[in-house]
């Protein structure tokens, strides 16, 4: 059942005597989609009342895919990786279903128009303000980490941790070119590391 409540949609859900909370219009997907009270989802709850205590790491899933559907046949204890990949491929699912693509088609032409236009160009520039907002004015930091280049041998330091392999472009490119055997000439640095003994 809906109801309204200090301005804010509610659904409820009674389940062991407890009422269980949605709200189909906030801001949070997680208070729109599930069911809870207290720090509680039902889905959770219902699944521990029949089967007990939820093993550490799993997650109950809704089979179905419909988060209001919380009847125990529509739950299933799954491991983390399962219930993330079972998630996607709905996902996927959903985004080839035809009306869902004839509805991208539709709005295609519509939404690059809103993007091109004033009221669009200012959104962009406040989403980007507001990604932006938690690194502007604060300085960058570098921590000097010395390394190898693996073609000359020269020794460096570059200004943050890096897997960095080479001193320049023109080692990288030797490198290269010396691997994929387009040229027999190897630096003697490199052939004594990858031929110690100096050997073929």
């Amino acid at each position: 059942m809906a109801f309204k409540s200090s301005g804010a949609v509610v659904e409820s859900v009674v389940f062991n005597g407890r009422r269980y909370n949605r709200y189909p219009e906030s801001d949070n997907p997680a208070h729109r989609r599930y069911f809870a009270r207290a720090g509680h989802r039902l889905h959770r709850d219902v699944w521990k009342h029949h089967n007990g205590p939820i093993p550490a790491g799993m997650h109950v899933h809704h089979i179905d895919g419909n988060t209001a559907n919380n009847d125990i046949g529509n739950l299933a204890c799954v491991t983390s990786k399962q219930h993330w990949d079972e998630h996607r491929a709905q996902a996927s699912e959903r985004s080839r279903r035809p009306e869902q693509l004839e509805h991208l088609s539709r709005i295609r032409v519509s939404a690059a128009d809103w993007h091109r236009s004033d009221e669009g160009r200012a959104w962009h520039r406040e989403h980007a303000k507001a990604s932006l907002a938690k690194t502007w004015g604060k300085p960058k930091s570098y921590y000097p980490a010395p390394y190898k280049c693996i073609w000359c041998g020269f020794d460096g330091i570059a200004k943050v941790p890096t897997r960095k392999k080479f001193c320049s472009p023109a080692c990288q490119n030797s490198e290269s070119k010396h691997r994929l055997g387009k040229t027999s000439y190897e630096h003697p640095y490199h052939a004594s590391c990858v031929r110690p003994d100096g050997g073929g």
